[in-house]
This record gives structure tokens, C-alpha cells and sequence, in this order.
């Protein structure tokens, strides 16, 4: 047995809602299905457009809007070096020259449109770097150890202050400076100092002197010493590095752009 009162709510409450419903909009008595009426107040159910995706089977097609506009941001790039085509299908080009890569899929020949000329073609991967990127500026050497870095700068005709940008070898993240320096006790010779990162993404060779990127960094010492043994001069001369291969697809030489120069010898299969 319960409460009289308790009953009497607990029907109020049931049957309040029902009050609400316009049996005129309903098909039968049961309601089994929403007439005219409804399906003009009623949106469709949204959740049917929604795949399930717990299974394989949906047909559901999706058209990636953003593939265009992610590879127009990574795609240009700009020549370190001059080079000159070995193929008709090589392109080319002088350094400072910019392009559009339009496939980097095949290996060491990238496919690219030279936005100064309009022209496409092959061109080999290590002769350019990103745009406004540290791969893309003069000083910067990356991977190189530091007997190489004093074998470069120490070259003849490098003056005093003339400096290079490395990878560091122990520090993950960070740089090495090396700077070509002279004094009357050791002569010629070079000093080396860690470009350190910040939490922040900075760098900072000193904590005294902070900068948002290397670029920064190099600009600022250019104009002074500021604690460093001499202020930076010129970049170190970089040698232009070998193409991967004599090109895209090219593994032989053609027999007319060789010159028999002095025989050494003859075997069954031809002279030496």
C-alpha cells in the first residue's frame, strides 16, 4: 500500500507530458507514423548521415579539402647552388632560383616548376632547401664535425671572423657556432660556441642575448662582438656538393661524350 498523495503526483506527473502531443498530427491512434504536419516542424534524423565507423563496410566517400593548401606551404623552395641540366628532362638553374615541387616521391630527382622561368623538370634534391628555412641560408653547414669546421674556415683567403653554423654533435636540438679567429700566441685558428635552444623555441648563445631564430642570432653578431672573440665577417665558402647520380633515370654514359685518351690495355671484351 502507498500514499494517496503520492500516487495522485506521481499520475499528475506522468500524464503532464501527454498533454503536449497534437493527435492531429499523427496517422493513427497508435502513433505510428508523424503525418504532414510533423515532418514540417521535424528535421531529419542527422545522425543517419554519420558512417559507422566501428564498421569496414560503409561506403562513405570523403574528399580531403586540405591537402592543397598543407603542400603549398611546404612545396617552395629555393636553389643553393647553380647547376646545369645532363638530361633533357633535368632542369636548369641558378642559385637563388625558386620552385614549386610537384612530386618528391621518386628518390633523389625531385619534379619541380621553376617559378622564375615557368619551365619543369627534374632537379636533384641536395641543391635546394626549403624557403626562409636555416637549410636555406649560406652559413649554414649541418651535419659536420668539428675537425671538418676548422678545416674549412682555416682554408686560405679566409679572413678573421669568417664563421659557419653547425649541428651540435653532443646536444640534440641545438647548434655550434665556429668562428675563424687570430691572436699574436696561437695565430690563426678557431673558436667554437653552443647556440642553445629555449624552452620557448629561442636561441641564445649568451642568456643575456635571447633571439626568436638563428637568423636572428647571426644578424645580431654580425654588427658586434658582444662577447664573442670577433664579430661575425663572412659566411665560410661551402664546395658545391655532388649530384645523387648523373641523373634522374640516367645510369649510362652516352659512348659519344667519351675520348679515348691513352690505351692501357686489351682484353677479350674490348681496349682499355
Amino acid at each position: 500500500m502507498g500514499c494517496t498523495c503520492c500516487k495522485q503526483k506521481s499520475a499528475k506527473s506522468i500524464a503532464a507530458p501527454s498533454a503536449t502531443i497534437d493527435v492531429n498530427d499523427l496517422t493513427n491512434a497508435d502513433g505510428g507514423s508523424l503525418g504532414a504536419s510533423a515532418q514540417g516542424r521535424y528535421c531529419p534524423d542527422p545522425t543517419q548521415a554519420i558512417p559507422d565507423f566501428n564498421k569496414p563496410s560503409f561506403n562513405t566517400s570523403f574528399t580531403n579539402t586540405n591537402t592543397h593548401s598543407r603542400s603549398v606551404a611546404v612545396t617552395l623552395f629555393i636553389a643553393l647552388y647553380d647547376y646545369d641540366a645532363r638530361t633533357e628532362d633535368d632542369l636548369t638553374f641558378q642559385k637563388g632560383e625558386k620552385f614549386q615541387i610537384i612530386n618528391n616521391t621518386e628518390g633523389d630527382w625531385w619534379e619541380a616548376r621553376s617559378l622564375d622561368t615557368g619551365h619543369t623538370g627534374y632537379i636533384p634534391s641536395n641543391y635546394v632547401a626549403p624557403v626562409d628555412s636555416i637549410q636555406a641560408e649560406e652559413w649554414y653547414f649541418g651535419k659536420m664535425g668539428r675537425k671538418d669546421a676548422e678545416r674549412q674556415l682555416l682554408a686560405p683567403g679566409n679572413p678573421r671572423g669568417t664563421f659557419l653554423i653547425r649541428e651540435s654533435e653532443t646536444t640534440k636540438g641545438a647548434y655550434s657556432l665556429s668562428i675563424r679567429d687570430w691572436d699574436d700566441n696561437k695565430g690563426d685558428h678557431v673558436k667554437h660556441y653552443k647556440i642553445r635552444k629555449l624552452d620557448n623555441g629561442g636561441y641564445y648563445i649568451t642568456t643575456r642575448s635571447q633571439f626568436d631564430t638563428v637568423q636572428q642570432l647571426v644578424d645580431h653578431y654580425t654588427g658586434s662582438n658582444d662577447g664573442l672573440c670577433y664579430y661575425l665577417t663572412k659566411p665560410c665558402p661551402n664546395s658545391t656538393p655532388l649530384t645523387l647520380g648523373l641523373g634522374r633515370d640516367a645510369w649510362e654514359v652516352s659512348r659519344e661524350t667519351l675520348s679515348m685518351q691513352r690505351k692501357l690495355g686489351q682484353g677479350c671484351f674490348g681496349d682499355v
